[in-house]
């Protein structure tokens, strides 16, 4: 058998009270053989920590934000709380501080992590900084959501209490008990987490952070490169321009063109000249150009079996389909065998032997046979079983069905058929 409950125990305790461990459960902490070790990104080591002043009240770390910007973020008030995506896979047990596309928390986008936790900036009695505790709401705080307490879904008493939910400060996490929407009368299908609170956003061991200086003078600061003739290093390398505040490089080679109003590399590609819309990002045109565009959430290209539409849920051929070539694109159906095996939506239409991108989870348009209304935003979309590819408001009920879950509407105008969703295909059960 594995390793017994009574052995966990004292191997976790051993480790996280003394920093010691080996897998002798007789050996108490003294008696460890090995130094418990752990890896750390250099993003989540804090080399400005010292700088974060103490507060007891929320109005005091406000105070403290306002007078450190470059060290401490303030989404405290309502309206910066941070929406939290679900993670894909956990059954609405975990979510993620997620980057936002198009206005939704995205899986795959950057965690919006490093959030300072109370018990890591001790007051001058020794207590925690409680003014920098996170709240949770369900709901935007800005226009209505409700207040989730600390006790909310907490059940027991002394050492036998245990929390509905944790918030991981360090990485940006929102943890729920199995049994956190049972006892909190909390609907899974509709919530909606956001958080307030405070973030670090000071230097690290892996640079970043929103500024910072380099102490001594240029007197005193001594800067090396390269070796031999190629050496830039101190007075030879760097001249400074005292009148103007600038450091100057003395030696640099390129083998591209460098000039005010724009900047080629290699001779084979050239950056914009001008900055682009909020939320684009440089990608290259395949021409030697390097333009700003809306990124994209296209995370597989197939190519198609038979004729889509954009929005159409999309499946892989097998050997079983006749006439098919196994590992193309087809329309998926929520009946049974591979016709349920959804992958993605279809990021546009195509032809039979056409290649096409396919949305295999985030935002995506879905086109429906009846134009959603407003009153639909946040339901569940299902797998038709009656038309291929389309998806539906209804779950599939008839024998021989099964029901596929697609995701859920973001939007609707209450009148065009194609809307935005957020894709999330998950086999939830077949009808016999």
């Amino acid at each position: 058998m594995g390793f017994s409950e009574r052995e966990l125990v004292n191997i976790n305790s051993a480790a996280l009270q003394a920093m010691v461990l080996d897998s002798n459960s007789a050996a108490v902490w003294y008696e460890k053989v090995l130094a418990f070790q752990f890896v750390l990104p250099s993003s989540k080591v804090w080399t400005e920590t010292a700088s974060i002043p103490s507060a007891d009240t929320l109005a005091q770390a406000r105070t403290n934000a306002t007078a450190n910007p470059i060290i401490i973020q303030d989404l405290s008030q309502n309206a910066s709380a941070v929406r939290l995506g679900e993670v894909p896979g956990t059954n609405k047990s975990t979510w993620a501080c997620y980057g936002e596309v198009v206005g939704v928390p995205t899986p795959g986008q950057p965690i919006i992590s490093n959030w300072i936790l109370p018990q890591l900036i001790s007051n001058p009695t020794g207590n925690p900084s409680n003014g920098y505790t996170v709240k949770l709401y369900n709901g935007d705080p800005n226009a209505g959501g409700i207040l989730i307490n600390p006790g909310d879904g907490q059940t027991g008493s002394g050492e036998e209490k245990s929390v509905g939910w944790v918030f991981n400060y360090a990485s940006g996490s929102l943890l729920l008990s199995s049994d956190f929407y049972t006892r909190t009368d909390i609907n899974s299908n509709t919530f909606d987490p956001y958080i307030v609170g405070f973030r670090y956003i000071g230097i690290t061991a892996g640079g970043g952070g929103a500024g910072g200086t380099i102490g001594g003078s240029i007197a005193n600061t001594q800067v090396a490169y390269g070796t031999g003739a190629d050496q830039i290093g101190g007075e030879a390398g760097f001249t400074y321009d005292s009148a103007a505040n600038l450091l100057e490089v003395e030696k640099v080679t390129t083998t591209g063109n460098i000039d005010a109003g724009s900047l080629t590399v290699n001779s084979n590609y050239t950056f914009p000249t001008a900055d682009g819309s909020s939320g684009q990002t440089l990608v290259t045109d395949g021409a030697g150009g390097i333009v700003f565009g809306s990124p994209s959430n296209v995370d597989f290209s197939v190519v198609l079996d038979e004729s889509v539409v954009a929005g159409d849920v999309i499946r892989l051929s097998t050997s079983n389909d006749v006439g098919g070539n196994p590992g193309r694109g087809r329309k998926a159906l929520a009946t049974t065998g591979d016709n349920l095996e959804a992958i993605g939506v279809a990021a546009s239409a195509g032809n039979l032997g056409d290649t096409i991108g396919i949305v295999l989870f985030g935002v995506s348009s879905i086109t429906f046979a009846v134009a959603p209304t407003t009153a639909q935003i946040g339901k569940d979309i299902y797998l038709s079983s009656v038309t291929s590819g389309q998806s539906s408001f209804s779950a599939p009920t008839t024998s021989g069905t099964s029901v596929i879950k697609i995701g859920k509407l973001l939007f609707s105008d209450g009148a065009s058929l194609t809307q935005a969703c957020k894709i999330s295909i998950d086999f939830v059960v077949g009808i016999s």
